[in-house]
């Protein structure tokens, strides 16, 4: 989205650069992007929208693709498709599907980054896996051996 930079808007060196939501019902913006986050809020559709990030795809392919049947693809697109996700055209008796909005990767990399970054604070409290070289304690915590 076309949102100036924080240091534009502050000094006021940019008056033109309004962002995409100006005049549009905060209720409604919000509305939507929860329908989209929503959408988005699956791992499969997840793996959808990053088959799609590159090349439209029909629906056999996506589905070849992601290693899941075809109608399950088929709802997933269904449901990323409401939530204005993905077009898709008729050609013939197959149906071809497309990322509508540019940005959708970009959402789906920062969630990625956030899950890695979380996984590493938890990896980070996890305590220390035995190791091999530590002798065994019995049932009274005595050595073994």
């Amino acid at each position: 989205m076309d949102i100036p930079a924080r240091s534009d808007r502050d000094s006021g060196a940019d008056k033109s650069a309004v962002p995409t939501w100006d005049g549009l019902s905060p209720r409604y913006l919000r509305s939507v992007a929860a329908q989209r986050l929503k959408a988005l809020g699956h791992p499969d559709r997840l793996r959808i929208v990053e088959v799609l990030t590159h090349h439209p795809r029909h629906v056999g392919q996506v589905a070849a693709q992601v290693g899941l049947p075809l109608g399950t693809v088929s709802r997933h697109l269904r449901t990323l498709h409401a939530a204005g996700i993905v077009e898709c055209s008729q050609h013939g008796n197959r149906v071809l599907y497309v990322l509508s909005d540019r940005e959708v990767p970009h959402l789906a990399a920062f969630a990625y980054r956030g899950a890695a970054a979380q996984a590493r604070r938890l990896i980070a409290l996890a305590p220390e896996p035995p190791r091999d070289d530590m002798p065994e304690r019995g049932a009274r915590g005595e050595q073994a051996g």
